[in-house]
Parts: C-alpha cells; sequence; structure tokens
C-alpha cells in the first residue's frame, strides 16, 4: 500500500510493462501522455506510443526490444527515448528501465523525466553553431581565429587559405605576427591590449607565402570560449583601394600643380598686357595728346569749330588715358609689385569704395612680406571678395584685414550683407569661391567662408609666413 501511493504521487511519469505491453502508469505518466484515464493507456505497446524510427536512425520496436534484453540481462539501463503522446505530439524522456519480479512474473518499470525544452536548446544550439560554421567557412574574407596571450592561429576560413597561400596545417603552426612585418608586430600586440578592441581597426602590412605584401584592415572581436582568451580577426585587403586613393591623389596634386601653372602664366599675361597697355599705347596716348595740344594753339581764333573739335579729341584722348591706366590697373596693378601686398589692398579698398559707395575700412600690417607668388594669390582673392560683395552681399560695410600672430598670416575679409548660405558656399556653380579656396591652397594656405543670414560673410585666409608646411 505504501509504495502504490509513493507510485501514484511520484511527479515522474511511471510506466509498468509485461514484456512489450503498458499494465499500469501513474498520473503523471497519463498527463505527459495527455490520456484521461489509464484505460486509455493499458494494453498499449512500446511501439504504439512511439514513432516509427527513433532519432538514430533505429526502428522503435527493434531498438526497444534490445533494450529489454540489456535490461534483463544487466538489472537496468538509462537512457534518452522520443515517445509520442495520445495527441501525435512527440516529446524526449530520459529513461531510467528496470525489472521487478511479482508473483513469478518479470515487470518491467520505467521512470521518465521530460527533457524536451532541453533537447530543443541542444538544437538550437546544434544548429547556431551550424549557421556560425558555414558563415566562418564561406565568409569572402580571410578570418582569423587566434589566441591573445600567444599570438597562435587557432582556425582560419577558406577564403584565407585561398588568398595568403598557406595551408590549414601551416596556418594552424603559425603566429598571427608571422604574418607580419617584424616593425608592425608592437603595434599589434598594443592593439590587442585595449580593454575596448571590438571592432576597432587597425591598418598594417599582410605578407603571404609568395611573399607579396599587402596593406590591410584588422578588425578585431573576442569570442566567448572557456579557458581561452580567444579573438577573430576579420581581415580586409585594402591594397587597391589604397592604390586608387594613391592615384586620384597624385592626380589631384597634378592638376593642382597644373592650375597653378595655368594661374601663374595668366598673370604674366597680364603683366605683360598691363605693361605694353602702359608703356606703348599710353606713350602713343599721350603723344597724341602732345600734337593735339600743339596743333589748338596755332589755330586761328576765327577757326571756331576746328578749335572745338581739337578740344574734344584732346578730351576723348584724356579719356582713353584715363582708360589704358585703370585696365592696366586692373590686369596688373603695378602698386603690388613695387610696393607690397598692404598698399596694393589699400589702394583695391579706396577704389571699391569709390565704385561702389560701400563703407570700407582697413586695418593692414605693413610689415608682413611675402614673395610675389602669395602676394598676387591674396590680392586675387581680395578681389574677388570685393566683386562678390558688390555683385550678391548688399551690404553697407567692407571691412580688410591683415596680420600675423606668431608664424601665421591671416587675410580676414567681412561684409555686412544678406549673408551666404550652406548651400551657396558648396554649390557646383560657386566658381568664384572654388577659385579663392584654389588660390589660397596653391600658397599653402587654407579659405575658410562662412555666413550668418541677414548679418553678412566672412571669408578668412590663413597661411603659414616664411614658406612653412601647408595647413592641413
Amino acid at each position: 500500500m505504501k509504495f502504490r501511493l509513493l507510485f501514484e504521487r511520484s511527479l515522474e511519469p511511471i510506466v509498468i510493462f509485461d514484456e512489450n505491453r503498458i499494465i499500469d502508469c501513474n498520473a503523471a505518466a497519463l498527463s505527459i501522455m495527455g490520456a484521461a484515464d489509464r484505460q486509455q493507456l493499458v494494453g498499449a505497446s512500446i511501439e504504439e506510443i512511439s514513432p516509427e524510427v527513433q532519432p538514430d536512425g533505429q526502428l522503435s520496436g527493434e531498438k526497444a526490444r534490445d533494450i529489454v534484453k540489456e535490461v534483463l540481462k544487466t538489472g537496468g539501463s538509462k537512457f534518452e527515448w522520443v515517445h509520442r503522446n495520445l495527441d501525435g505530439k512527440l516529446f524526449w524522456v530520459d529513461v531510467f528501465l528496470t525489472h521487478v519480479s511479482v508473483n513469478d512474473r518479470t515487470l518491467l518499470c520505467g521512470t521518465w523525466r521530460d527533457i524536451t525544452q532541453r533537447k530543443i536548446a541542444q538544437e538550437s544550439l546544434r544548429l547556431s553553431e551550424k549557421r556560425y560554421q558555414e558563415m566562418f567557412e564561406k565568409n569572402p574574407q580571410p578570418l582569423f581565429v587566434f589566441d591573445v596571450d600567444t599570438l597562435e592561429i587557432i582556425d582560419v576560413n577558406l577564403a584565407a587559405i585561398e588568398q595568403y597561400g598557406f595551408s590549414f596545417e601551416e596556418f594552424v603552426s603559425m603566429t598571427l605576427g608571422q604574418l607580419l612585418q617584424a616593425d608592425e608586430i608592437p603595434r599589434l600586440i598594443s592593439h590587442l591590449s585595449d580593454p575596448e578592441i571590438n571592432g576597432k581597426k587597425l591598418s598594417c602590412k599582410h605578407i603571404r607565402k609568395n611573399g607579396d605584401v599587402r596593406d590591410v584592415e584588422m578588425t578585431g572581436h573576442e569570442l566567448d570560449f572557456p579557458g581561452k582568451n580567444l579573438r577573430i580577426a576579420i581581415i580586409n585587403d585594402v591594397t587597391e583601394a589604397k592604390k586608387a586613393q594613391e592615384e586620384l591623389r597624385n592626380s589631384y596634386e597634378r592638376l593642382k600643380m597644373l592650375s597653378a601653372h595655368i594661374q601663374e602664366v595668366r598673370e604674366n599675361e597680364r603683366k605683360g598686357i598691363a605693361m605694353e597697355l602702359h608703356d606703348v599705347l599710353g606713350q602713343i596716348l599721350t603723344t597724341i595728346n602732345m600734337d593735339l595740344s600743339w596743333l589748338s594753339k596755332r589755330i586761328p581764333e576765327k577757326e571756331k569749330g576746328f578749335q572745338a573739335k581739337v578740344s574734344s579729341m584732346i578730351f576723348m584722348v584724356k579719356q582713353a588715358v584715363k582708360t589704358v591706366q585703370k585696365v592696366s590697373s586692373e590686369l596688373r596693378p603695378v602698386i603690388l609689385d613695387d610696393f607690397g601686398l598692404a598698399a596694393a589692398i589699400e589702394h583695391g579698398a579706396q577704389s571699391f569704395e569709390k565704385k561702389s559707395g560701400i563703407t570700407t575700412s582697413v586695418m593692414l600690417d605693413r610689415t608682413i612680406e611675402l614673395d610675389k607668388q602669395r602676394n598676387t594669390a591674396l590680392f586675387r582673392i581680395f578681389q574677388e571678395a570685393a566683386t562678390n560683395v558688390i555683385r550678391h552681399a548688399g551690404a553697407t560695410k567692407f571691412e580688410v584685414s591683415l596680420h600675423k600672430d606668431n608664424d601665421i598670416i591671416t587675410l580676414l575679409m567681412e561684409d555686412n550683407g544678406c549673408g551666404i548660405s550652406a548651400e551657396e558656399i558648396s554649390g557646383k556653380m560657386s566658381f568664384g569661391i572654388l577659385g579663392m579656396k584654389e588660390r589660397a591652397s596653391f600658397i599653402g594656405g587654407k579659405l575658410e567662408i562662412s555666413g550668418l543670414k541677414g548679418k553678412g560673410t566672412q571669408i578668412r585666409v590663413v597661411l603659414p609666413h616664411g614658406g612653412k608646411k601647408a595647413l592641413q
């Protein structure tokens, strides 16, 4: 009676078999099988409460008979089994099967423990590991699993083998440091010691089996592996990208040099034309003016019509002289070559104020001495800025300053106009701004432009004095 009570109240399902059929079971067994009472289970065979085939591929009936033989021989057996309940749902159990003698009959007593959730978790882990392995093997980028403490390579994928030329056996007998040039190993060790290494890139060079040196970016991630300090390194070969960047940079530098040469040729041509206008055409006009003045003095007073015509011609010649002087000055201000940048800007500011009516003030350090190329570039930037103020700003004030702080030259131009927008600064058609930036770059300087709506625009050019390294 006592054993019957334990049998009934056991939380673990217990099933009694006579040979191959159920003759009794407890409430827990009824519950797990989805049965309302014992009559639904009593008399059922092992095959009837199991799928046809067990997960290992063996027929349930055959496997059950083999286990029963073992239990009758050894007294008991512990094993895993898949059962099917009355609703057709499969579940896993951990079975402890023993045999007992009752009234000269040998019965089998099976105690079950439901392990379905554990099996589901194990299967999920297996599939996850399989997906990881497939991702590892099929990744087109070389992948290295290595020991952080020793740098020993533990595993590599197919891409690493194909791209580096080493076999798997060769790789796992190497350290990660053997792929690097000797002077880069300390950088690798320092990188690996970073506590926040995950996702950070290390740019270095890797040496392949054939001696080919490749530029790579190595990204490391920690691996959760008991007892080992392992990381996985993802290798991105950037050799071709760096070559393309270098070619692009060289192309840009060549274009920059060509543009600078064109600017220099243009300035020389302007200077030549200005000198021709001033020295040749100016002298011719001066001579004509002198001859007309001589002629005017010798015209009889009674020839008033002729006198008026000569006077008109003298006036026209004087206007032509002024125009020649103006055009010559705009092409190449003589004052820039003779008296320097500060004087040229001051003269240009005075002409700007007179022509535009915009109040203009200057604050210039006249001790600043620059070479011809930089003088010309800064003056042309000033001219372009002044032209933009007239065309676009709608300003009433224009301020220009030139000063030196330590070894940095700064040319600053500000107006109180409508203020340039970010779109206008970066616009594809902003050729004037682009030209100013290029001129500043040619002389190792940097041009910054900013605007505030309704407040005005500021243009700042900074460059090292004395031909120092270009500003970044």
